[in-house]
């Protein structure tokens, strides 16, 4: 394995406006994949970009072109996990998977016994069960803050990856890849903090966040501080300040790299 600086590692991403916003972890040790292992990542992409592509095309306009970052963070992925294992799609007993983030893979902690954060929770930090039959549903109350990744279980817990041996995961969101659907945008800040990190001001939402990015749907795209990695090291919290209450339903649009093990524990669970 080569350990790398994210500077050096996105570089060519970062020409093309694809940031990372690291939680201030900057070096990684990064693996080689192999021919098949690629082709099995790229397959996922594609296949899964192709779908977004259908729906809204605006949105795999901005995801597509961070294929080459993704691609990356699943060498980043792989020399986190401690065992060496290759990808497959779908994966395989002993190696390593890679899907898109869903509900399921998100909320893992209803069967996992990582650390951190388990699934999407409200904003008294009450577990919303929704999230459990499989949407990205919160509750939002005017003036107090709600938690997209993290919780509250007597002090801030920060969302991490699974850290069960066998079963670890690793999750990361694309730039701006937290969406609205089917629901007026509830949310005037976005606020980012890491383990690691807790320096920046929160940062407003787009000025035309309430206007549907696809016409004739409700499909409303909020602005991140660039690609954003969550290991089961160094864990992640994001908070929204909205300013109308009610439900929302809030895709975290992104990729899960994982140890075979994690998808199927979760899979039987629910």
């Amino acid at each position: 394995m080569t350990q790398v600086r994210v500077k050096d590692l996105f570089a060519p991403e970062l020409q093309q406006g694809i940031r990372v916003f690291g939680g201030g972890q900057d070096v990684y040790e990064l693996a080689s994949l192999s021919p098949d292992e690629t082709e099995a990542i790229s397959y996922c992409f594609d296949t899964n970009m192709r779908k977004i592509e259908n729906v809204s095309p605006k949105l795999a306009a901005c995801y597509r072109p961070q294929k080459t970052a993704m691609m990356k963070w699943a060498q980043v992925a792989k020399g986190i996990f401690p065992q060496c294992k290759n990808y497959s799609y779908p994966a395989m007993p002993g190696g390593l998977g890679v899907d898109f983030l869903t509900p399921y893979l998100f909320g893992y902690g209803n069967s996992q016994t990582g650390t951190g954060a388990r699934e999407y929770f409200d904003t008294a930090g009450a577990l919303n069960t929704g999230v459990l039959m499989g949407d990205w549903r919160l509750t939002h109350v005017a003036g107090t803050v709600s938690r997209l990744l993290g919780n509250t279980t007597g002090a801030l817990v920060a969302y991490h990856g699974c850290a069960t041996v066998g079963s670890k995961s690793f999750v990361v969101l694309f730039q701006d890849g937290i969406l609205e659907v089917g629901t007026t945008p509830k949310i005037s800040e976005l606020y980012f903090k890491s383990d690691y990190l807790d320096m920046y001001t929160p940062i407003s939402v787009p000025p035309l966040v309430s206007q549907s990015i696809e016409e004739g749907k409700q499909i409303y795209q909020y602005n991140t501080p660039g690609m954003i990695p969550i290991s089961h090291v160094n864990g992640m919290s994001i908070y929204a300040a909205p300013i109308a209450s009610g439900d929302a339903c809030m895709p975290l649009m992104g990729m899960c790299f994982y140890e075979q093990a994690f998808n199927i524990s979760t899979m039987v669970a629910h």
